[in-house]
């Protein structure tokens, strides 16, 4: 079994990569790398991108790993969430960013996030760095609402049961 630490940090960078997806196309206008056109109006791999499946498959990929973590932490099995998990949630996201994300950049060119291009933009990505870190903060306080009041609230309903019977 994997240490349970890692749990807070799973949920803490799940719920940030889900928020941030959704957020930042609400608030940016992000579009997926894929659908993102050349200046001549054309993506260069317009006729062999199906968009409606890399639309589906980016939706599912922004859905369903949050809930797979929401339905794990209902077990109530986690301790509260606390500065220590925050820390190290933002410890690994800025060594993804560092180890993956500007190497990954530096050697195709591919910005993953258009939120992340600052070559037509500075201010776009800055905000976007910002709104990012109150979403990672933000991550740290709704896991410790729904450990202190859902789990609280299910262990209560347990126990009832168990006097009940």
């Amino acid at each position: 079994m994997y240490p349970t630490y890692l749990f807070h940090v799973t949920h803490n960078v799940q719920f940030s990569i889900t928020l941030g997806y959704w957020g930042a196309r609400a608030m940016f206008n992000m579009k997926d790398a894929d659908s993102v056109v050349a200046e001549n109006g054309i993506h260069p791999d317009s006729l062999q991108i199906n968009h409606t499946f890399v639309d589906l498959w980016s939706h599912l990929n922004h859905i369903i790993p949050y809930y797979l973590v929401i339905v794990n932490m209902l077990s109530c099995d986690y301790n509260d969430f606390n500065n220590t998990h925050l820390l190290t949630t933002f410890s690994v996201i800025y060594t993804w960013f560092i180890l993956i994300w500007i190497p990954w950049f530096s050697t195709t060119g591919d910005l993953v996030y258009s939120v992340l291009d600052f070559r037509k933009s500075l201010s776009t990505p800055i905000y976007t760095f910002i709104f990012m870190h109150f979403v990672l903060y933000s991550s740290n306080i709704f896991g410790s609402f729904i450990q202190t009041n859902i789990c609280n609230h299910i262990n209560n309903i347990e126990n009832i049961q168990y006097i009940m019977e």
